[in-house]
């Protein structure tokens, strides 16, 4: 279970407030009077989660699909007829209705089962697609897109770019890698993610073993054609090799980019835009590589559950640390804050089961809501 958690795809979005005892003791409340009719679920082994807002939210398990309708307090199963196993598959949550499970078939190449709802999880529909391990992003109940795995050598690996105007029914591909064609997103580089900001503009970000090279390519077509988006690394940094992850927007013009950096020391810059990804400007560097939730365009979280939890409130231009009441950075495996006071922590003491944790001011102090 340890190497899995290297794979946890983080699902950084909005919640908001909701208020905790301060202390390590479990808390409980009554059944949440949103969902008597679901059957509820006893402290569930929660591998990753969503929250919408601050009541309403999403979880996995290795087995079940669940909601929480009070913050994360009491969960209740939603998993599809049928579905036996949920694990670390990809997922993408639209609002608190709207939501799609990817699950993979290890025994046909780019195959997967694809589940979707539209009502909360109140009832299923699936489609065979032809996605093998993907990453899936959607833009509304409609619109959707798709890079696919489709092999890995050597710091390079190759990847299909899809799209769905019919919420995942059908899927058109719109950019394949061709085994010994030059193209213009290139074979070389592990791919660690995409982003479309709307559907004509879209970024890959990745890593190369060159030194100085921040690996990111941008499209204007909705993934059709794509360009090196060439963004200056500062001068201290010109030696070290870097790691981007795909931005996150919060409009058409504001958006951030995470790059992490492997040097005499591990850290990491956020870059910001406000021209729609045109141009990309640098801010402080964090010594951190932890987990990070942006919450709004200005404020970002970073935490690797030390008793130190990093915040900037200016888009990563600057950086202030947080006094926490834990210390849980040997088993932290997921972070998610809602706004400026609302967060939750998965943790997984002995590699298996997990926790979950819950703080309502900004970060310093932690209550344990599920053992």
């Amino acid at each position: 279970m340890k190497v899995k958690w290297l794979f946890v795809i983080l699902i950084l979005l909005l919640a908001a407030g909701c208020t905790g005892t301060g202390t390590d003791t479990p808390v409980s409340v009554p059944p949440a009077t949103e969902a008597p009719a679901l059957p509820q679920i006893q402290s569930p082994d929660i591998l990753l989660f969503y929250m919408h807002d601050a009541n309403t939210g999403w979880g996995l398990t290795e087995t079940k699909v669940l909601r929480t309708f009070d913050g994360g307090l009491n969960w209740y199963d939603v998993t599809p007829p049928g579905l036996e196993y949920v694990d670390f598959v990809p997922f993408y949550a639209l609002g608190d209705q709207a939501f799609w499970i990817l699950i993979p078939d290890p025994a046909k190449e780019n195959a997967s089962m694809l589940y979707r709802t539209y009502d909360g999880g109140q009832s299923w529909e699936f489609f065979d697609v032809p996605l093998g391990t993907a990453l899936i992003q959607f833009l509304d109940n409609d619109t959707g897109f798709a890079m696919s795995d489709l092999g890995a050598a050597a710091g390079s690996q190759a990847v299909a770019i899809l799209k769905t105007t019919d919420g995942g029914a059908t899927w058109e591909v719109i950019f394949s890698h061709q085994g010994g064609i030059e193209q213009d997103l290139p074979f070389s580089g592990q791919k660690y993610g995409m982003t479309y900001s709307d559907p004509s503009h879209v970024w890959i970000g990745g890593s190369i073993p060159m030194q100085g090279y921040i690996y990111l390519y941008a499209s204007q077509d909705g993934g059709k054609t794509w360009a090196y988006q060439d963004i200056p690394l500062p001068d201290t940094f010109s030696d070290f090799f870097t790691g981007v992850n795909a931005p996150i927007f919060f409009s058409e013009t504001d958006g951030i980019l995470p790059v992490d950096l492997y040097g005499s020391s591990y850290s990491r810059i956020f870059y910001h835009t406000t021209d729609g990804g045109v141009t990309w400007t640098p801010g402080e560097r964090v010594i951190s590589l932890g987990l990070y939730s942006p919450v709004s365009f200005e404020t970002i979280f970073l935490w690797t559950g030390s008793p130190k939890l990093y915040v900037s409130r200016d888009s990563g231009q600057t950086w202030q640390t947080i006094e926490t009441n834990l210390d849980i950075s040997a088993i932290l495996v997921g972070m998610q804050f809602a706004d400026e006071n609302t967060g939750w922590a998965i943790t997984s003491p002995n590699g298996a089961e997990t926790s979950l944790y819950k703080t309502t001011d900004g970060g310093a102090t932690w209550t344990l809501i599920i053992p």
